[in-house]
């Protein structure tokens, strides 16, 4: 018997996938569940937050992380093409740290709830936009 034969290996083509099938499971354990659109986003959210770079961004030629109040805040001076562009990523983000660093947020000054607000407003505002 080798040490390989008692590991589950899951074969996904990508995260996406990966996630959307593990959401749907979870949801299917949920009253009431969500909308399979709803997994879908989610899923995609979590695929593009695969890559650590997406919750950070380059400022004066340095790598920092995003300041989500900011950017809302900055978001008014664009022009709409590019205003909905960032203020769907705020939404992003904000939906994808208060979803995995729950505990983290928690225990900061600027908790969960000040994110979950940035991104009902950025996300309501993308539909205005």
């Amino acid at each position: 018997m080798t040490k390989f034969e008692n590991i589950d290996l899951s074969l996904e083509s990508s995260l996406q996938v990966y996630f959307f099938d593990r959401l749907s499971e979870l949801n299917q354990k949920m009253a009431p569940p969500l909308t399979p659109e709803m997994i879908y986003y989610s899923a995609k959210i979590m695929d593009k937050f695969g890559d650590p770079q997406k919750l950070f961004e380059k400022r004066e030629g340095r790598v920092s992380q995003k300041i989500l109040g900011t950017k809302l805040l900055e978001a008014n001076n664009l022009e709409p093409i590019k205003r909905k562009r960032v203020l769907k990523d705020i939404g992003d983000t904000a939906l994808f740290m208060t979803g995995y660093f729950t505990d983290n947020l928690n225990r900061k000054i600027v908790d969960v709830s000040y994110y979950q607000e940035l991104g009902k407003v950025a996300y309501k505002n993308v539909v205005f936009v």
